[in-house]
């Protein structure tokens, strides 16, 4: 559990391990190395190996993205072969969505995400926290599209399901405030309300997360970096690609 969640606040850290990114990926190898001689069938074997590419896929070189789509697909094999009853094959599909879309694949990421999310909806329910997390990485890869209007409406019904919920986290509310924002801005077709509402719902997250997870923290930055800039495209009157010196568009809210 040390390694899931947060010492100062409680949290949930987004991924295991990932923190920091070299530490992560000496565990891996060595984790893989060790198992390596399992029979194929074995599922610490298939662990480790769906381990070390959520790793690769979170390297800087491209072609260690390229090494983790390949170990994924790898892993999805082995998955579908001997532990079709498990839930292995569900979290491998996560994994290699998120890999697909980091080498800007997004059209075959989509693909998997949608199967993702009506798994979701079909065992959990909207309302579950996990529909809710893979209703919004449909969005991410929507917005990559440029398919603004369809991401910016999946998003607005998450947050309506998500503020009808009782049970949903502070932190994945904050989330999905934060990703629409960021939605609204990097629409070129944004209007002024949409920069209006973009600073409301950045603004908010900003205080959430600076509450939460303290003024230091790397989401609460980077919130704080999508704040300040949708503030000067307001006052330059800007719209993307445009975007004020300092900002890149994120993947995640």
């Amino acid at each position: 559990e040390k390694w899931h969640t947060c010492f100062d606040c409680g949290q949930k850290i987004k991924g295991t391990l990932r923190e920091p990114q070299a530490v992560f990926l000496a565990l891996c190898w060595a984790n893989w190395k060790t198992c390596l001689g399992r029979p194929e069938s074995d599922w610490f074997r298939l662990s480790a190996m769906v381990n070390l590419g959520a790793a690769l896929s979170n390297a800087e070189d491209t072609i260690e993205k390229h090494e983790a789509l390949s170990i994924l697909e790898a892993s999805l094999d082995l998955a579908q072969r001997y532990h079709q009853r498990s839930h292995a094959t569900y979290h491998i599909e996560i994994n290699l969505a998120n890999c697909l879309d980091k080498l800007d694949r997004y059209e075959e990421a989509l693909c998997i995400r949608r199967r993702i999310h009506s798994f979701d909806l079909n065992e959990k329910g909207p309302a579950h926290e996990e529909s809710v997390k893979s209703g919004e990485n449909i969005a991410h890869t929507l917005k990559h599209l440029h398919r603004f209007a369809e991401a910016k409406r999946k998003l607005r019904g998450l947050i309506s399901v998500a503020n009808e919920t009782s049970g949903i986290q502070e932190m994945l509310r904050t989330s999905l405030d934060c990703s629409l924002a960021c939605t609204l801005m990097e629409d070129p077709a944004a209007t002024l309300d949409d920069l209006h509402e973009s600073e409301r719902l950045a603004q908010g997250a900003y205080e959430t997360r600076r509450r939460v997870l303290g003024p230091t923290h790397r989401e609460t930055r980077v919130c704080e970096v999508r704040l300040n800039a949708v503030r000067k495209m307001i006052e330059k009157d800007i719209r993307y690609p445009t975007l004020p010196q300092g900002y890149r568009p994120g993947k995640r809210g």
